[in-house]
């Protein structure tokens, strides 16, 4: 190998921002391969001397395999790829087993076969490589990467490993597993859902090869992926700013994942690159957003309109309208005429409709727990021309003001409104005492 070439390996070689990158680059070419399923596992073997042990990594796939004109055109050439035009491959650059090396391994062993064509292959420090041909049947590919180490480097070896298949490779739609061979606990499979939970609302969407998830969650971010490999992982404004350009305070609450062709990384693979295609598919996203927030209104007003509350409707509903504050900026939603609002005595309310119910342009809350022993209460407001709306005072005043500030209304707990009303003369004789008991409470 020439000097330059040797210069060039190392700089590629060089590029990952951790040693266990290669194991992402390994998936892609298993996954280019066809294969199905990935095994990697850690083993330990004695070394030559006390105190030295020989780390094995091994990363085994089911995919086609390799024959000689593979092997001679692409593996043990520097940028010798099938790949460079096909876009639908993920490891689109020819460096994927190049990555091996970034873990500084004393010897790397290939074994690979293809339709009856066998090989193994040894590559040592210094880049150089042998090959044979075996006898034996070998289908799909095995490498096994060798290096030397203590006995008190393996849960950390182990561990780097498994994060490193976390998060590179968990939303890959093939069983990747991974096995500490000296733990004795198994392989461990490395996956997660590409659907969202534990979030407010949720849509997935597929349009031909993109498959897209989003949802309003409490912890949101976004995730970029291609054929199921993460390419970048971050805040959303960041990672899809075409998107979020003009989305105000949703993107305080929006969780994100995308899988796309359309994606794609530089030959360092940090960052994704930005182009026309990931511009175009951002704006292709903010359809999805509508749909979205249509979603979390529709499971408000669902909530709002249901017959009898158990005991976590109150709190779900003021989650529900915790996120769905976030979207008051969106006038496409037309949140003042949709009945998003839940009356004390049951049904459902739009904003337009509780503004032409409250002439004095206030409106109470009553507490869940306090609607069984506020009778006398709710029929004071109500005979004051005051609504009352079903909650948690606790809970709802995080969102409830600025909701009902958008038709001029204001808002108060029940208790303490009513106890600055004085009743009408009607009213005397049932709730006065009531009325003067509370005056004197709060005096």
């Amino acid at each position: 190998m020439t000097d330059d070439a040797q210069t060039l390996l190392d700089r590629l070689v060089g590029q990952f921002s951790s040693p266990y990158d290669f194991l992402r680059e390994l998936v892609q070419n298993a996954m280019d391969a066809g294969s199905d399923l990935v095994e990697v596992a850690l083993h330990v073997h004695a070394g030559d001397v006390a105190g030295e042990v020989i780390y094995e990594l091994e990363v085994i796939d089911a995919g086609v395999g390799m024959d000689e004109e593979i092997i001679d055109g692409q593996l043990t050439r520097l940028f010798g790829t099938s790949k460079t035009d096909d876009r639908t491959m993920a490891g689109g650059f020819g460096i994927g087993f190049v990555s091996v090396f970034a873990w500084s391994p004393e010897r790397v062993l290939v074994q690979t076969g293809r339709q009856g064509d066998a090989w193994e292959l040894v590559f040592f420090e210094d880049r150089r490589f042998e090959k044979h041909r075996v006898d034996m049947p070998l289908e799909g590919t095995t490498i096994r990467l060798f290096r030397r180490g203590t006995p008190a480097e393996r849960e950390g070896i182990a561990e780097a490993i498994e994060d490193s298949l976390q998060r590179w490779c968990r939303f890959c739609p093939i069983e990747i597993t991974f096995e500490d061979v000296e733990s004795g606990e198994g392989p461990q499979a490395v996956s997660e859902p590409f659907t969202l939970e534990d979030v407010a609302a949720s849509v997935t969407v597929q349009r031909g090869p993109t498959r897209c998830t989003m949802g309003f969650s409490a912890n949101p971010s976004a995730v970029l992926m291609r054929r199921g490999l993460v390419l970048a992982e971050g805040a959303c404004a960041e990672l899809l700013p075409t998107l979020c350009k003009d989305a105000g305070t949703t993107v305080e609450h929006l969780d994100v994942r995308v899988d796309s062709p359309r994606l794609r990384t530089g030959l360092a693979r940090d960052a994704v690159v930005d182009d026309a295609d990931r511009h175009a598919l951002e704006r292709e996203l903010e359809d999805v957003l509508a749909d979205l927030r249509g979603t979390l209104a529709g499971r408000v007003e669902a909530l709002a309109a249901k017959s009898a509350w158990g005991p976590d409707d109150a709190r779900t509903y003021s989650h529900l309208h915790a996120h769905l504050r976030l979207e008051h900026h969106v006038r496409s939603l037309r949140l003042t005429e949709r009945p998003v609002l839940r009356l004390a005595t049951g049904g459902a309310v739009s904003l337009l409709g509780l503004h032409r119910r409250a002439r004095l342009g206030v409106v109470a809350v009553a507490d869940a727990d306090e609607l069984g022993d506020a009778l006398e209460l709710r029929l004071i407001a109500l005979r004051s021309s005051i609504p009352v709306v079903h909650g948690r005072w606790a809970l709802d005043a995080r969102w409830l003001p600025s909701l009902l500030e958008q038709v001029g209304l204001r808002v108060q707990p029940l208790a303490s409104l009513v106890s600055r009303l004085e009743p009408a003369p009607s009213d005397a004789q049932a709730v006065g005492a009531l009325a003067v008991s509370m005056l004197e409470g709060s005096a």
